[in-house]
């Protein structure tokens, strides 16, 4: 992560603040229903340290679609 980056836990879902100082704009409300509740499984299972690192995923498809 680079400095000032926030990690996912530091996020706030609900607003989304431009760098070029524009008003905030509040996605999550926007969002359906099932789409927030796949992002609070994801951020749940996260949580529990059941995610896969980018690495991981990269080596994988590389591997697997990219024979190298």
């Amino acid at each position: 992560m680079k400095n000032g980056d926030l990690g996912y836990d530091q996020m706030q879902p609900n607003t989304l603040k431009h760098s070029d100082d524009k008003p905030e704009i509040d996605f999550w409300s926007g969002l359906p229903s099932e789409i927030k509740q796949a992002i609070d499984r994801a951020r749940a299972e996260l949580d529990r340290g059941e995610g896969v690192l980018h690495s991981r995923v990269m080596a994988d498809v590389k591997s697997t679609f990219l024979n190298k």
